[in-house]
């Protein structure tokens, strides 16, 4: 679903490739934010270790 999200901003949107990697990076940091948030995973667990997919 993400992945489509991206093809729809380069593509029809017109958007850069760079902005579109910009949103990738938010949205992760995102729904990061929300796994902690959420008590889905330990709070003090590194952030960027946190996998943002389902196993």
């Amino acid at each position: 679903c993400l992945t489509e999200y991206l093809n729809y901003l380069t593509t029809i949107k017109n958007r850069s490739q760079l902005t579109a990697l910009n949103y990738y990076t938010d949205l992760r940091m995102f729904m990061r934010f929300l796994k902690v948030k959420n008590k889905l995973v330990d709070a003090n667990e590194d952030f960027s270790e946190i996998k943002i997919l389902r196993p």
